[in-house]
């Protein structure tokens, strides 16, 4: 086996040394472009994957070191009669990884086994494979005598983990007999001897891989190019580019074209809330060049009698987060600022009460807990969580203890308090009471309360298209440091930020009202987990920097791509075979109050489970009969629109 990666390549796209793709290698990639020939392959959900010259090149790597591979197209041709037997042995072998557009495989296959999880026990099995990287994430490929009759080629990719999701890396050592790990940190230098790595997700994921007969210098290439592309140390490096790149987005955008979708962002908004009916609002432009408030957007709404002086007013709250309009129900308002320099002093408190006298003012630091109670009830929920391998790892709790478990970490106490001040927040503006909500140095907390008002007041944000315009002006728009709450980057010195999943809490609590409101929301649980996951994977440009004088600046010379519109481009059918979609939706125009009590709490079993016990997401009664619904609706639809 070779010993060199593919990151080894040089500009004329040869092979590396030790590597023998074939004569018929290069010859099948220009008769692939030529023909332009494209694989399909149905991941999550409709993501088409150009047969690129990497993808070749990985074909002919698999063809070396796995063996001859049936074609996934004789596959077809059996009319699911899926045997190996019956594929001739004549059959010229075919497979195509399904890499992303602008994905490069940056280090070639080494032979290991992956622990996978049994049962609850922590009963583990081995399965036997191939380890390699690419610019996007580690894949480990199963070998292809394992393959079972019903299954695929793209079935031998068993574990795919973006980069950016590794929260750490620990490496157990050849001479370490008690089986003690160390720390993989790319600030300090990395074991070569290695027996084993085990990858822990910020999504509670865990791989662990044994590796065997590989020199130390393979395994010293393989832990640094694994920390190399794990902990960034700048934007441009992280995969949402080159992605972007190779999927035709080379040309710098328009800033005007972008300027416009903001300010309609906003204006649509506001109009639909009847912000401007009274002519008492004004959508301002001071901020364009970010001058004002470097964190917010180049818009914002703002009281008439301040549109012309948010400078001077900026520079009385902590960032410059002077106030700015949120939401209006019934002609009655909801701002968010940050908390003045000067608690004594409130700098809108004369203009506010010459608008309402009766406004309230909410200080959310003073009754929700802050940014390091967050990260510390994610931290203590992760072993909770994630698979048990044996003799990995301290063994979870007994499930009678479980519930205390879950309790202790203080997770559900977070979320129930967001949606009790979420609530008391929205009865004050139901009782025709203008609410100020002041949140912390950073938009954290007032992004979550703001956001449950509004879903629980107008039922136009529980739309597909309300809840994403939602999400794009109180979370981008109003400068909530996605980069830096989920560690996008490495700080200098090569330590990476401490994970606080300030999004997660909130579409905990977005999912708590969908159990309680099951009919009410065109979305589901679903779609919430392809917006963490995507938060996490920085596939797309959506929620990959800390505010958008950042993603402006980095973004410059190139248009990211949106998760938004990537979703909306889906068609009906896509949607709903994804689970993105409410087959069960019934808009009601009223408003909807939670339950925030304890005991109606449920723990967000598909989401934090669903690598620990994967029958919470695959055998789920309730899920097929939704689906059996869907496929049965859009077969009648598209037998009227036949007749």
């Amino acid at each position: 086996m070779s010993t060199s990666g593919v990151s080894d390549l040089d500009d004329s796209g040869d092979f590396p040394e030790g590597i023998d793709a074939g004569t018929d290698g290069e010859q099948e990639y220009e008769e692939s472009q030529r023909a332009g020939r494209t694989t399909s392959l149905s991941v999550d959900t409709d993501v088409e994957f150009a047969a690129t010259k990497d993808a070749i090149k990985l074909r002919r790597v698999l063809r070396k070191h796995v063996g001859d591979l049936p074609s996934h197209h004789s596959r077809e041709g059996t009319h699911g009669d899926s045997h190996l037997a019956s594929i001739a042995e004549d059959s010229t072998p075919d497979i195509t990884i399904p890499f992303l557009p602008g994905e490069l495989l940056i280090f070639e296959f080494v032979r290991a086994h992956l622990y996978q999880a049994v049962d609850e026990a922590g009963k583990s099995a081995e399965l036997g494979g191939y380890v390699c990287i690419s610019n996007f994430r580690v894949l480990f490929v199963k070998a292809f005598k394992q393959m079972t009759h019903d299954e695929s080629a793209e079935d031998l990719i068993r574990a795919s983990l973006p980069l950016t999701c590794v929260a750490s890396m620990e490496a157990e050592l050849l001479s370490s007999w008690l089986g003690r790990k160390r720390c993989l940190l790319s600030a300090r230098p990395n074991p070569a001897a290695i027996a084993a790595i085990e990858i822990v997700g910020k999504d509670f994921r865990l791989l662990r891989f044994r590796l065997h007969d590989a020199e130390p210098a393979v395994m010293k290439k393989l832990t640094d190019t694994l920390l190399h592309h794990v902990h960034p140390t700048n934007y441009l490096a992280l995969f949402a580019f080159d992605h972007a790149s190779a999927a035709g987005t080379a040309a710098p955008p328009s800033l005007d074209a972008d300027l416009h979708d903001t300010r309609m962002c906003l204006v649509e908004a506001a109009e639909h809330c009847g912000a401007f009916r009274d002519q008492m609002m004004t959508c301002s432009d001071e901020n364009i060049a970010r001058d004002c408030c470097p964190t917010y957007g180049p818009f914002v709404v703002v009281p008439l009698a301040m549109g012309q002086n948010l400078k001077k007013m900026a520079p009385k709250y902590h960032g410059n987060r002077s106030p700015v309009w949120a939401f209006t129900f019934n002609f009655i308002w909801l701002f968010r600022c940050g908390p003045p320099l000067d608690p004594a002093e409130h700098p809108l408190e004369p203009l506010l009460r010459g608008m309402r006298p009766d406004y309230h003012t909410v200080t959310l630091p003073d009754l929700l807990p802050g940014l390091d109670e967050i990260a510390h009830a994610y931290e203590q929920l992760r072993p909770l969580c994630m698979p048990h391998l044996e003799s990995t790892r301290t063994p979870p709790p007994r499930p009678s203890a479980w519930l205390s478990s879950l309790d202790s970490t203080k997770w559900p106490a977070l979320v129930t308090s967001c949606l009790r001040v979420a609530s008391q927040v929205a009865r004050r503006i139901h009782d025709r009471q203008c609410v100020l909500l002041i949140g912390g140095e950073e938009a954290d907390l007032d992004c979550i309360i703001s956001s449950l008002v509004q879903l629980i007041l107008d039922p136009e944000f529980r739309t597909g298209k309300g809840f994403n315009s939602l999400i794009r002006r109180e979370w981008l728009m109003a400068g909530h440091p996605f980069a830096t709450r989920l560690g996008h980057v490495t700080r200098t010195g090569g330590e990476p930020f401490n994970i606080t999943p300030v999004f997660l809490l909130f579409l905990d609590c977005v999912h708590q009202l969908m159990r309680q409101y099951p009919l009410q929301f065109f979305y589901t649980e679903y779609y919430l987990i392809r917006l963490w996951d995507e938060a996490l994977a920085c596939q797309y440009g959506t929620f990959l920097f800390d505010c958008d004088a950042t993603r402006t600046e980095t973004s410059a010379a190139l248009r990211l791509l949106s998760v938004f519109k990537h979703i909306d481009g889906l068609s009906d059918e896509q949607r709903a075979a994804a689970g993105y979609t409410n087959p069960f939706y019934a808009r009601a125009n009223r408003v909807m109050w939670p339950q925030h009590q304890m005991p109606a709490y449920r723990f967000w079993s598909r989401m934090f489970l669903r690598w620990r016990d994967p029958s919470v997401t695959k055998t789920d009664p309730i899920r097929a009969f939704e689906l059996r619904l869907v496929s049965r609706y859009l077969a009648a639809a598209r037998s009227a629109g036949r007749g």
